[in-house]
Order: structure tokens, then sequence, then C-alpha cells
């Protein structure tokens, strides 16, 4: 009998394996609502095609594509590139193949990039942020704008501009040739309290730690609020530099709803999901408990955070440092004068073990607030996803081959 047996497992095992060859059991255990995470040289789901089901990601390296959306393509998880190494923004990745941490000069070498303010001392243009140039006097400085004509670009946000200012975009008709004159220069940041409007002039005008917010509900008029100031039922904003620090008062449990309205937040957290769109804006879909995924609160709602939001803010202030591109680059003034604070504000406010990613390479020179536990080289085991080895065909066939055989075995000769 135990020879029978095992003879039917064989067969079935065999059966399997052509069928996982072919790539239709590859996914037998994986979930069913939530991405999983493979290994160098398999193959990967690129960005462009997420929308026709759940990707497959790469752990520690990235999904370079051959081909393009409109024509055959094929996708392959490929080693990153260091710094100093090769590059190319032809592969769909959004850093051109380079280690996280780094992009892609010139669509052709890996550097770190942005993270210099204006004023601060540089070397090459790629590391000052924005559209900042790097001077003869070695600092990143407003670039040339001779080339423009009537034109003056000296920013493209408030990213480019020193401390304490903003991008003031106006656009006006030359009186002579009825030509547009762009003018894009760095002007001074409002005040608390100062009105301000929402056009694109004016977008960023407030201080850091605060929004331009309506007034109250039937007033056109909005002035700079500072962030968690508000009480329930009044209108608010959001935005999404950090979580989704809002003007709401976080220390009452309240927060801006999408109807731009403060309200208590909920604190259900078991509506039912299979992705993140099917959760309130402070949840993600939590698939890690089995098909059915369940929402789960990503950003947290409290006084705690709401300090520690607004300590990092005051430190940006006390050190006059921008939130350039790249402000978590070491390098930087935010990261070297304020990474205290920023992880901080991290750890209080964001609940990251709810989040599903693959293992990937701490991005490079940047500041860490959870150090990785695990080596680089290995799948999380606390992740949605299968390890390397229970996720190849071979192991899989051989799983479901001793499932289906000791099921015949039973119904049909014992």
């Amino acid at each position: 009998m135990v020879f029978l047996m095992f003879t039917i497992m064989i067969k079935v095992f065999l059966f399997i394996l052509v069928l996982a060859s072919l790539g239709l059991v590859s996914n037998v255990l994986s979930s069913e609502c939530s991405a999983r995470c493979v290994q160098v040289g398999s193959t990967c789901t690129p960005e462009f095609y997420y929308m026709h089901g759940f990707p497959v990601l790469c752990a520690d390296s990235f999904c370079s594509v051959t081909g393009n959306e409109t024509s055959d393509w094929n996708a392959t998880c490929t080693p990153y590139s260091t710094e100093g190494g090769t590059c190319s923004k032809e592969n769909d990745d959004i850093r051109g193949g380079c280690q996280p941490g780094l992009e892609c000069i010139y669509g052709s070498r890996c550097y770190q990039e942005g993270y210099v303010q204006y004023g601060d001392y540089c070397k090459n243009v790629y590391e000052c942020s924005g559209m900042l140039d790097c001077s003869i006097k070695n600092t990143c400085d407003y670039p040339d704008s001779s080339m423009y004509g009537s034109s003056i670009y000296e920013c493209d946000s408030k990213s480019s501009c020193p401390y304490g200012s903003y991008c003031n975009f106006t656009q006006t008709i030359n009186s002579t040739d009825q030509s547009n004159i762009t003018t894009m220069i760095c002007s001074p940041e409002f005040s608390i309290g100062d009105e301000c409007n929402l056009s694109i002039n004016e977008e960023d005008a407030c201080p850091y730690g605060s929004l331009c917010n309506k007034v109250n509900a039937t007033s056109s008029v909005h002035r700079c609020t500072r962030l968690f100031s508000l009480g329930l039922g009044e209108p608010c904003l959001y935005h999404d530099d950090f979580g989704l620090a809002s003007t709401c008062n976080a220390s009452q449990g309240l927060y801006c709803k999408r109807n731009g309205v403060c309200d208590h937040i909920s604190t259900n957290t078991s509506t039912i999901c299979t992705d993140d769109d099917d959760c309130n804006i402070y949840e993600v879909c939590d698939c890690s408990k089995g098909n059915n995924g369940t929402c789960v609160t990503n950003y947290n709602v409290n006084s705690q955070c709401a300090t520690a939001t607004m300590s990092f803010y005051d430190c940006l202030a006390d050190n006059r440092c921008t939130l350039v591109d790249n402000y978590l680059n070491l390098n930087s003034c935010v990261a070297s004068k304020c990474g205290v604070e920023y992880c901080n504000l991290s750890i209080s406010c964001y609940n990251t073990d709810n989040d599903f990613k693959c293992p990937s390479p701490h991005p490079i020179n940047t500041i860490n607030c959870r150090p990785r536990p695990i080596s680089s080289s290995s799948l999380d085991s606390s992740e949605p996803s299968l390890s390397p080895s229970l996720s190849s065909p071979f192991v899989l066939g051989l799983l479901l081959s001793i499932a289906i055989s000791t099921f015949v075995y039973v119904l049909f000769i014992n």
C-alpha cells in the first residue's frame, strides 16, 4: 500500500510539475489580495501593467522592461546599478535602474541628486535641488535666465528657493509682440494668518507647518492656517508631504474628510478590502492574514503625531532648512540638522508594518529611522508573499502532489 501511494504521488507530481513549468500553478499559494515578491532573474510586472492585476514585484532589484506598452514586452528582475554605474531611463524604472537613493543623471550614470539647497556648497549641478545651478563659486544658485528672453526662471518649486520664500509664478502678455512673459521668481512667503489663495502662484506661499485654508464654509477667503489647529466641523485641508497632516486638531481625534470638513476619525478597521482604494485615506489594505484583506490604520491621528510633526517643522525654521527634492539624503540640511525630529515624526505618525513592500536595500546615504532587521538578500517571511524556495514550481508541485495523492489514496484505495 505504501508503494502504491508513492507511485500515485510521483505520477501526480510529474503532471503538476508540467503545469508549473507552463506557469499555470505558479501563484497557487500567493495571496489573492496582494502583490508578491520575486528574486533576481524572475519575471516581474512593469508599472504600466499594474492595472491588469496584482503585480509581481522585485525583491532587492528592479523590474527592467524591454519593449513598451503598445508592443510585446518582457520584464525581468535585474540587479540595481550602484553609484557611478551605468543606467538608462528606457527600462520603465523611475530611477533608471539605480540603487535607491540614486538617480539616473543625464540618462547615463547613477549619482546622489537634489540634496543641496540654495546658497550651500556644491560640486556638480545635479547635487542642487530643483532647477538650481552650481555656480562658479561652488554654491547652488539661480540659473541663468538670459536664454529665455523676457521671461525669468529662478525656480520651479519651493524646493529651489531660499528658506522663507516660495516660487511665485506669474504670466503676462508682451505689449510689443503679444507673446507670453513667464516669471517664476522666489518671493517672501506669507505669515500665519495672512490672506492667501490656492491659485498656482500661491499654493506654496504659506510657511512650512501651515496650509492655505478656507476661513469658513461660506467664505471664499483663505488664510495661512497652522496644522492641527481647527475644530470639529470647520473647513480644512490636508497634504501628503508627511503622511496626511491636516489643519484639523489631531489631539481631539479629528481628521480632514474628503469633503474638506474636520470630523472624528473612525476606529472601525474591519472593512473588507482587496486594495487600498477600498479603505479611507488614513488606511491601507492589509492582506497578511488571508485572502480577504482588512483596512488598517496607516497614519496615526493623535497628539503624539501632531507634536512630532510640528517639532520637525520648528527645527526646519530654527536651522533655515528647505525641503529640497532629496531632503532625506544625509548631506542635506534637513537630514543633518533635523534628522532626529524627522525620525520622531516618522515613528509617531506612520504604521509602516501595514504596508506591503518587497525587501529592498536601504537608500544610499539616507536617513534610516527603522533599520532593516534582515539581510538584503532574503525575503521577509512576515510579508504576504512566498519565500524563494516555496514559490518555485518544483516545491509547489511537490506540496500539491503530496496533498492530492493522499486524497486519492484515502478516497479510492483505502
